[in-house]
């Protein structure tokens, strides 16, 4: 089961640079999986946060989709 899921954010000027951490563990006895993938995204410099989250949750999509992760 999923453990933990975590995306962290830092903006300069008009690139979102994001980072996405996720921990799987199946058995309590064992070391949890962790996955963690990359991306930038481009936005807009006075763009609202909320905006921001989606733009770079919708890149996690994205790369998802491309490698097969997270979607199952």
């Amino acid at each position: 089961m999923w453990t933990q899921v975590q995306i962290s954010v830092q903006i300069t000027m008009d690139v979102a640079r994001w980072h996405a951490t996720c921990s799987w563990l199946d058995d309590p006895a064992l070391e949890p999986v962790v996955l963690t993938r990359t991306g930038v995204v481009r936005v807009h410099p006075y763009e609202d946060p909320v905006t921001v989250l989606d733009a770079c949750i919708e890149g996690l999509r994205k790369t998802a989709a491309e490698q097969d992760w997270l979607l199952r």
